[in-house]
């Protein structure tokens, strides 16, 4: 299974799926005066998107958290056994932690991390769990260290995403009730 096909797994359980235009602060279908259109005169209350429309969407989506999250993680010089070289910070992440990354940027932005970014590359270039779990703290905190400053705005929005995500990056394991690839 590819980190890309994980990250769609994780965005449709943490937003869910609607074939129907919906506010996303209510989950309800907007009210309007007229019909709700798209592209070329697509009236989606009377033809919501399929199955295939809802997953070409989001295969769109993704591409662009992971260009997102490539230029937030940079590239850097890493250490092989025999060399350094230049290299994209993202290819060395485990593909539960990419598609980790790819729901937050999905869920309003990686760039809002103060510290992850850090302790991610940390992570990767010294293999330490620490680092990871450190990274992991900033999607549940504030101040990313110290709890007492109170939950970040991601937990505060919705806790188990917040969570689950948080778990994924510190542990490198998906959720227990991360549905089956169909």
């Amino acid at each position: 299974m590819t980190y890309l096909s994980i990250a769609a797994r994780l965005v449709r359980q943490h937003e869910g799926v609607m074939h129907e235009p919906y506010d996303d602060a209510t989950g309800k279908r907007p009210i309007a005066l007229g019909h709700i259109t798209i592209g070329v005169g697509r009236n989606l209350e009377a033809r919501p998107l399929t199955d295939d429309e809802v997953d070409y969407l989001l295969a769109n989506d993704l591409a662009e958290n992971e260009k997102q999250a490539r230029r937030w993680l940079g590239q850097g010089e890493m250490h092989t056994a025999h060399s350094y070289s230049a290299g994209d910070y993202f290819d060395l992440l485990s593909d539960n932690r990419k598609a980790a990354l790819l729901d937050l940027a999905h869920w309003g932005g990686i760039a809002k991390a103060k510290n992850m970014r850090a302790w991610l590359i940390d992570g990767i270039l010294s293999g330490s769990e620490i680092a990871y779990e450190k990274a992991a703290r900033e999607i549940l905190y504030k101040t990313g260290t110290n709890p007492s400053k109170g939950r970040s705005g991601w937990y505060q929005i919705s806790p188990t995403r917040a969570q689950e995500l948080a778990d994924i990056i510190e542990t490198n394991r998906l959720p227990k009730g991360l549905k089956e690839e169909e």
